[in-house]
């Protein structure tokens, strides 16, 4: 009675407060369960069946699907696909992993059942789609990037070469060099007569050789420069591939499994609606009968001295029961 005095609810208003609790609860119960059927569609997306399947870079995979299912761009597809609002998807589309596996778990629910397969099979797709064609932009820019730079070492390569007169400068450097060392052998063994004819070979291929190891240092640079620009690109050209594939990938059926359908369960709305109003309604009365008794105090306080003053505060109920049995108000 204590904490029924302090909230203002002794006698018969903890009586009114309590039926009226208990009609506005039945009500909104009432009408939460005459509310349409929602279905609820779900589906398990198998990330890695798309993405790297690397146990390195499986949760940097399945945080990037749970961020680009999110996006705004993703919602306006599925809305426009589904018939669905965006409102819709951004309340009632959740995802979550399942477990600390590569498989990510979408659901929505809708009034009609082919509507919410439809939201979890094309968000997942598209989630899936909009990563992919990120991963596939971002290398088409790589390779965008790498050719320029492959063709540049190519062409300065090639000019240097040209400037030597010389096509292949690897094979034709080996060639001199070759070239110097038979005719050094032929030397050895020559008759006189041939001596002078050899050392005039020997010193034309010495000078060959010579420009040319003077020339190896610079060729070696723009060899190696040519070899690392063609390694960017290839690596590039590798992912622009590999992109490309995910992007058929992230369409196929084998990613996403078919929708199960299940019919929402209505109690816990139910419940929760019929104990929402009960709450709602018990803390207007509290609120209304505190309202009553301040005015009942400040009435007090405003009458002529002399003038028997009415009890403020609290009701007390005690007198109340007395006057209905009859007995003399003491």
């Amino acid at each position: 009675m204590t904490a029924l005095r302090y909230l203002h609810l002794t006698g018969k208003r903890f009586l009114v407060v309590l039926v009226l609790a208990a009609l506005a609860a039945a009500v909104f119960a009432t009408y939460q369960a005459r509310k349409p059927v929602r279905y609820q569609a779900q589906t398990t997306v198998f990330v890695t069946r798309v993405f790297p399947s690397d146990p390195s870079a499986i949760d940097s995979a399945v945080d990037d699907f749970e961020t680009v299912i999110g996006l705004p761009q993703v919602r306006r597809a599925v809305a426009a696909s589904s018939g669905t609002s965006v409102g819709a998807l951004a309340s009632g589309l959740k995802f979550h992993r399942i477990g600390t596996s590569s498989a990510e778990q979408v659901t929505f629910r809708a009034p009609n059942a082919a509507v919410a397969s439809n939201v979890v099979l094309t968000a997942s797709h598209e989630a899936l789609t909009t990563l992919a064609q990120q991963q596939l932009d971002g290398a088409r820019e790589a390779v965008a990037a790498a050719q320029p730079v492959a063709n540049s070492a190519l062409s300065a390569l090639v000019a240097f070469q040209r400037d030597l007169g010389v096509t292949d400068f690897t094979a034709e450097y080996q060639a001199h060099q070759q070239a110097l060392l038979n005719l050094e052998n032929q030397l050895a063994t020559a008759s006189p007569g041939r001596i002078a004819a050899l050392n005039g070979q020997i010193l034309s291929e010495t000078a060959a050789v010579n420009r040319l190891a003077a020339a190896q240092p610079q060729y070696q640079q723009l060899q190696n420069a040519l070899s690392q620009a063609n390694a960017t690109l290839d690596s590039a050209s590798k992912a622009l591939i590999d992109a490309q594939a995910r992007v058929a990938a992230a369409s196929s059926s084998t990613t996403v499994t078919a929708p199960t359908v299940s019919t929402a369960s209505r109690l816990l709305p139910v419940v929760r609606a019929g104990v929402i109003a009960a709450v709602i309604v018990v803390l207007l009365g509290i609120g209304l009968y505190s309202l009553v008794d301040r005015a009942g105090a400040r009435d007090d306080e405003q009458l002529p001295a002399g003038t028997p003053e009415r009890v403020s505060g609290p009701v007390d109920d005690t007198e109340d029961r007395d006057a209905e049995r009859g007995a003399p108000v003491v």
